[in-house]
C-alpha cells in the first residue's frame, strides 16, 4: 500500500470517528431536549413538579440502563404511574421549605443569642431537607415502596453515600443558586434551562444514581440471602431437634414395654 493509500484511509477513519461522536453527541441533545421540555410542560402547574421528577429520573435512569423507549411516551407512563405518591412527596417538601423560609425571615425579629441559636437550627434542618431532596424522586421512580419507607431510605443513602450525594445536590444546587443570586446570568442563560439544562443535569445525575442503587440492591440481595440461610439452618435445627426428640420418645416407649413385660 502506497503513502497516499494509507493516508486516505486515515483520513476515512478519522472522518468515520468524528461523524460517530457527532452523532452522539447530537443523540444526547436529542434525549435532552426531550426531558427538558417534557418536564417544563407538565410542571407548569407547580403541584405536579414532583410527579415531573420522579418521570424526569424515570426515563433518564432508563436511558442510562439502556432500555429504549420514546421519551414522552415513557415519561407519561411514569409520570401516571408515580403522580400519587410523587406529588404528596412534592407537597410535604414544598411545605419544609415554606417553613425554613418563615423561620429564616423570624429570624431578623429576634435579638442576640437566641437568633443563633435558631440559625444553628435552621442549617441543621436545611441540611436533612437536602439529604431528602436528593433521592426522594429518583427512588420514587425506581422502587415500590411507601412514602414514609422513600423519606427513611432517602435519609439514609444520602448519609451513608455523602460524596455521591455532594455531586447530585451542587449539580442541582449551584446553577438555581447562581442564577437566582446573580439575576444577569438568568437572563443570558434562560435559554439554556428551557432548552436542555434540566434534562442533562438529570441524566449526567442519573450516572451516579444507577451506581448507587445497584450499590443498594447489592446489599439487600446479600441481605435477603443472609435471612434466607439463617431460615433453612434454623429449620434444620428443628428438624434435627425434632428427630432427636423422637429418638428419645422411642426409647422411653420401649423401655416402658420392657417393664411391663417384666
Amino acid at each position: 500500500m502506497t503513502e497516499e493509500a494509507r493516508e486516505e484511509s486515515r483520513e476515512a477513519q478519522n472522518s468515520s470517528e468524528r461523524e460517530f461522536w457527532l452523532k452522539r453527541a447530537m443523540d444526547k441533545l436529542g434525549i435532552f431536549f426531550g426531558l427538558n421540555l417534557c418536564f417544563i410542560f407538565t410542571s407548569i402547574p407547580i403541584f405536579t413538579i414532583g410527579a415531573s421528577l420522579s418521570a424526569l429520573y424515570t426515563m433518564a435512569i432508563k436511558v442510562q440502563k439502556g432500555e429504549e423507549e420514546t421519551i414522552w411516551a415513557g415519561y407519561k407512563a411514569a409520570f401516571k404511574k408515580n403522580f400519587k405518591q410523587a406529588t404528596l412527596a412534592w407537597l410535604i417538601m414544598l411545605f419544609v421549605g415554606v417553613a425554613l423560609f418563615g423561620q429564616i425571615l423570624l429570624i431578623n425579629l429576634v435579638p442576640g443569642a437566641i437568633a443563633n441559636f435558631y440559625k444553628v437550627f435552621i442549617v441543621v434542618e436545611m441540611v436533612f431537607a437536602s439529604f431528602e431532596m436528593a433521592y426522594l424522586f429518583p427512588l420514587i421512580a425506581r422502587f415500590e415502596n411507601s412514602l414514609y419507607n422513600t423519606f427513611k431510605n432517602a435519609i439514609l443513602i444520602s448519609i451513608t453515600d455523602l460524596w455521591s450525594f455532594i455531586k447530585i445536590f451542587l449539580s442541582w444546587f449551584a446553577p438555581i443558586f447562581f442564577s437566582i443570586r446573580y439575576p444577569m446570568i438568568f437572563v443570558c442563560t434562560w435559554w439554556v434551562w428551557l432548552v436542555f439544562l434540566i434534562g442533562m443535569i438529570a441524566y449526567f445525575n442519573s450516572l451516579t444514581i444507577v451506581k448507587v442503587f445497584d450499590r443498594v440492591s447489592d446489599v439487600k440481595e446479600q441481605v435477603a440471602t443472609e435471612k434466607e440461610e439463617k431460615k433453612k439452618e434454623k429449620e434444620r435445627l428443628n428438624m434435627k431437634n425434632h428427630g432427636s426428640i423422637a429418638s428419645y420418645n422411642k426409647i422411653v416407649e420401649e423401655s416402658s414395654k420392657d417393664d411391663m413385660s417384666n
